[in-house]
């Protein structure tokens, strides 16, 4: 069986090849950390405060490409303002398709005229 979701991967100024996962615990933590929702515009304020935490998290973990040892500290010190276009758009790949969208449309039901098959 397929993943539903692929990691992005994301290569920080320490040329290390990480992958940034967003797991449910990891975004739970997130809420905690924000006092909002990721998935009811917690990213609106997206800024050089929040940036570093939504990487530790989606970095910090025990998967494949993951570094369980990060610290916010070496977040922030690994990502500069020339990589930042670069970061975003691998945290969006990352995580952007795990939100859903507000007015995302439900796929039309299709009924069966056989109901066996």
């Amino acid at each position: 069986m397929e993943r539903p979701t692929t990691p992005a991967t994301l290569i920080l100024s320490d040329s290390k090849e990480r992958v940034l996962r967003y797991s449910l615990a990891a975004m739970k933590r997130l809420k905690t950390q924000f006092g909002a929702s990721l998935f009811k515009g917690g990213l609106n304020d997206l800024d050089e405060d929040k940036l570093p935490q939504l990487l530790l998290e989606g970095l910090r973990h025990n998967s494949a490409g993951g570094d369980p040892t990060l610290t916010l500290e070496q977040v922030d010190e690994l990502v500069d303002a020339q990589s930042l276009p670069y970061v975003m758009q691998q945290f969006l790949l990352a995580f952007g398709a795990s939100v859903p969208e507000k007015n995302a449309k439900t796929p039309a039901k299709t009924e069966n005229p056989d109901p066996i098959n």
